[in-house]
């Protein structure tokens, strides 16, 4: 499967149209989009995930760092 343009999937996110969540090791979880980057800008999470439908798009720490720092 392709994966989605993480600016793309993030707007589904802010749309209400899509769940965001963070990965590590041993669990993942949703998380509210403005826990996904702390104050410094940095990734919280190892690697994320945002659900569209019935589909699930992964995305690394370091891309989630970079997107986050168009805003």
């Amino acid at each position: 499967m392709a994966k989605l343009e993480i600016g793309k999937a993030w707007e589904l996110v802010m749309s209400g149209k899509a769940e965001v969540g963070g990965r590590e090791r041993d669990y993942s979880s949703s998380i509210d989009p403005d826990q996904a980057i702390n104050d410094e800008g940095e990734a919280v999470f190892s690697a994320y995930y945002i659900a569209v439908e019935d589909s699930i798009y992964e995305y690394s720490a370091t891309e989630m760092e970079q997107f986050a720092s168009t805003w």
